[in-house]
This record gives structure tokens, C-alpha cells and sequence, in this order.
């Protein structure tokens, strides 16, 4: 099992992301079990709702899941590339942009609904395979993200906080006004 990483591990701003983890469940389950309940969540909205902003200037709800897999596949390069020991200082992303340019509510919800499954396995699998073939130690490497120091570990986590994050968004936010 995946420990989960300490406060020296990665930048204060994550905090809030991993925090949101409970320290004594597998990593992977965790993910697995997220994948599952979002799509549940997912097949109750429809083409209509998809295109729902709770405020004017906020995301929609396709923009909102498009911007989960968008960061989600960030974060996994992200691991890999800290997990396979590189030391090459990895540059932010500007989300706001990512979404105005992605055009996500041109979008079909149902091929977003199937862009985030693919996204959420496709991470399944990295860690997955992260876990049997790198060292217990590679997880605690480090390298400079984002101007920061994080470890391989640290982002593995963050990327199943990040969804908590955005999902009780989606529940509190949206779809308690929808």
C-alpha cells in the first residue's frame, strides 16, 4: 500500500487535496471507487443540466468534468515523471485557459462522461503500474513542479483529492440547484 505523503512532500497549497484522503485507504481503491461513484453521479445529468453555471462567469458542469481531466492527466505525467526519478523542473498550467480553449460545451456530456473514464483509468493503470515496478523509495522522490518541490507520492494523492474537491463542488454548487 501507498503511504500517504507527508507535509514535507509537497507545497501547502495541496494540502486541502490530500487532507482529503483518508491515510489508512489504498490509493488505487480510492481512485477506483471515485471512478465509480462519478459516473453514477454523471448518469443522473442530462445535456441540459451538462451546460448548468451555478453563478455567471463559473463554469459550466461540462466545463467543470472537462477541467477534472484535463488537471487529472496533467498529474499523472507529473507522477510518472517524479516516479521515474527526473529532474527536470516541470512548468504550471493556467486551467482557466486550458478550459476556454478546450470548447467543452461543444461537447456531447456523454463523450465527456466517456473522456473522464478513460482519463480515470488510464491513471488507474499508471499507478497501478508505478506500484510494481518502482521502488518504495521512488515514490519519495522529488522533483521542482510548478516552482515547488513535490514528491511522486505526494501527486498520486492529490490527484484523488482534486476530484473530492471538485465533486462536492458539483453536489453542493450545481446540483443541489438544478
Amino acid at each position: 500500500m501507498l503511504v500517504m505523503p507527508n507535509e514535507k512532500e509537497y507545497p501547502p497549497f495541496y494540502k486541502g487535496y490530500i487532507s482529503k484522503i483518508d491515510p489508512n485507504e489504498d490509493i488505487i481503491k480510492v481512485l477506483q471507487q471515485q471512478l465509480s461513484e462519478m459516473l453514477e453521479i454523471f448518469n443522473n445529468i442530462n445535456e441540459e443540466q451538462s451546460q448548468h453555471r451555478y453563478a455567471e462567469g463559473k463554469w459550466s458542469i461540462k466545463e467543470l468534468v472537462g477541467h477534472m481531466c484535463d488537471t487529472e492527466r496533467i498529474m499523472t505525467f507529473r507522477v510518472m515523471h517524479v516516479a521515474r526519478g527526473d529532474k527536470n523542473e516541470l512548468p504550471g498550467f493556467d486551467e482557466d485557459t486550458y478550459v476556454q480553449n478546450a470548447n467543452f460545451d461543444n461537447i456531447p456530456f456523454l463523450s465527456l462522461v466517456k473522456y473522464y473514464q478513460s482519463t480515470r483509468e488510464a491513471s488507474i493503470s499508471l499507478i497501478e503500474n508505478l506500484k510494481e515496478t518502482t521502488s518504495a523509495a521512488a515514490w519519495e522522490n522529488t522533483s521542482i513542479v510548478n516552482g515547488n518541490s513535490i514528491s511522486a507520492r505526494a501527486i498520486a494523492y492529490i490527484i484523488a483529492g482534486h476530484e473530492l474537491h471538485h465533486r462536492s463542488i458539483l453536489e453542493e454548487r450545481y446540483l443541489e440547484l438544478l
